[in-house]
């Protein structure tokens, strides 16, 4: 049995890093006679990392269907912003009131960071760089299922960025949003340190992008 599940977590992290690399497309239909034959192994390790992909909600399993790359909708979008938001802001209230001091001086040294790679250009660490300022929040928050629940949610949100064109201005804006909310805690200004927050994680994602979205996903069904 230890081997079955060794075996199945080795499928299920390469099934994942497909996902997150887009080898594998939002929506897109899996087989598991063909993901076993890549793998070189069975088909029953292929659907245990099925299930726990499902259960992360990246994978959708449809009966009489098959099992697809999940896709969204608007209101999938909306859901999964306001779910981080909701845990993401809380996580800043834990962490702010856990040591703010530290929590600070951690921001201010991301935001420093980022503003680094800013001046000299290299945008392809963005989606490292910006990961790291909002792990920061919910490693301080010291609270280990709002750190569970937020992986979860910034699976799904890493994934769709990797669709997003990351512009200068639009890197630029988010650092800046990284800094204020540094500054506010910083200052001592936690509640104006949540509503930027808010603001920020809800400007990550507009209809532009969904509507480009809507057209990258396949339509198996």
């Amino acid at each position: 049995m230890s081997t079955i599940a060794s075996i199945a977590d080795i499928v299920y992290r390469k099934i994942k890093k497909q996902i997150f690399t887009k080898k594998l497309l939002l929506g897109q239909k899996l087989l598991d006679s063909e993901l076993a034959d890549e793998f070189k192994v069975s088909k029953t390790p292929v659907r245990e990392a099925f299930l726990r992909l499902k259960s992360e909600g990246l994978l959708e399993i449809r009966p009489r269907s098959g099992t697809f790359v999940f896709r969204f909708s608007k209101d999938d979008l909306f859901s999964l912003v306001q779910a981080r938001i909701y845990v993401e802001v809380g996580a800043l209230r834990c962490a702010y009131a856990a040591d703010p001091t530290r929590l600070a001086a951690a921001m201010e040294n991301s935001v420093s960071l980022a503003k680094t790679y800013l001046e000299k250009e290299i945008f392809s660490e963005y989606l490292s760089m910006d990961k790291d300022f909002h792990a920061i929040i919910l490693s301080h928050s010291r609270n280990v299922y709002l750190e569970t629940y937020y992986n979860i949610i910034f699976d799904k949100i890493t994934i769709l960025r990797s669709y997003l064109s990351l512009t200068k201005d639009f890197i630029e804006n988010s650092v800046e949003g990284h800094h204020i909310i540094s500054e506010h805690i910083a200052n001592d200004m936690v509640d104006a340190a949540c509503t930027r927050l808010q603001t920020h994680i809800a400007n990550t994602f507009n209809e532009d992008f969904l509507a480009f979205l809507n057209k990258l996903t396949p339509n198996n069904t």
